[in-house]
Order: structure tokens, then sequence, then C-alpha cells
């Protein structure tokens, strides 16, 4: 009934999976795959998983990933990423670049256009992350 409330639901099992997501789920969760995926990511990805533990478990790196939208009146409209964002300066990596229909391109080109209505997806110190939330308004 309304299309802008998230739901998200948590599935005992495989088969309730189809079944939240008819009711209604926009998202559902399965413990139990979730975990079958990180048992295989140990065996396959040891290196990976040490730096998500480390950067976003216990140990914290102070290193978050954000979205950043960009509104109309954002300075950075029009420009490219490389015009607008000088990425080491900010201390930030842009891992992709949402567009308002919902298309994301992954890891896109300093000449990637920004528009309005966009997300930034970026990783970084929360600092730096701060910065780059706040661009300049136009």
């Amino acid at each position: 009934m309304r299309s802008d409330l998230k739901i998200i639901a948590r599935a005992s099992g495989e088969e309730a999976i189809s079944k939240l997501l008819r009711a209604g789920a926009t998202q559902v969760i399965s413990p139990y795959h979730f975990v079958g995926h990180r048992i295989a990511h140990l065996f396959l990805r040891p290196n990976v998983l040490d730096f998500i533990d480390t950067a976003f478990g216990s140990a914290r790196l102070d290193v978050e990933i954000e979205k950043v939208p960009v509104s109309e009146n954002s300075s950075v409209v029009g420009k490219t990423l490389g015009d607008s964002l000088n990425r080491r300066q900010e201390g930030v990596v842009i891992l992709a670049l949402k567009r308002s229909d919902g298309v994301m391109a992954f890891n896109p080109p300093s000449d990637t256009v920004i528009q309005a209505g966009d997300c930034l997806i970026a990783i970084g110190e929360s600092d730096k992350l701060k910065n780059l939330e706040n661009l300049p308004q136009s």
C-alpha cells in the first residue's frame, strides 16, 4: 500500500524468502544464507574478510561507507567527478554512483557527469566523509 515504506524481514528458512517478498517486504535477510556466504568467504577470500572485519568490526579503522545525495542546487551538478571532487584530497574513495533512476555504476570514471538526484557511495574516514557530505551549494 505504501511504496515509500522500506520493510526488511528475517526469513527463518529459504522457502520463506519468496513468501515474505510477495507479502510486501522490500528486502529479506536469511541468517542461514548470510552465514553460509561468510563461511565460504572465509575459505576463499580470508584477506578480504580480515579487512572488512578490521574496518567495520570491533577493531574499527574509523572507516565507513556512506551515501552522499546530490541535491539539485549542489555546485557539483553538471560537473564531472574529476573536476568537482579531488578524491585523494577529500580522503575518500567513490565506490559507486547511483542515478536517480536506480542505475548503479561501480567505480565510476572521473569523466562521469554528476546529475541532480544522484547518490555517491563513498568509503573513507568519518571526518572526511562529513566533508564530502557538505558539498557546496550554489
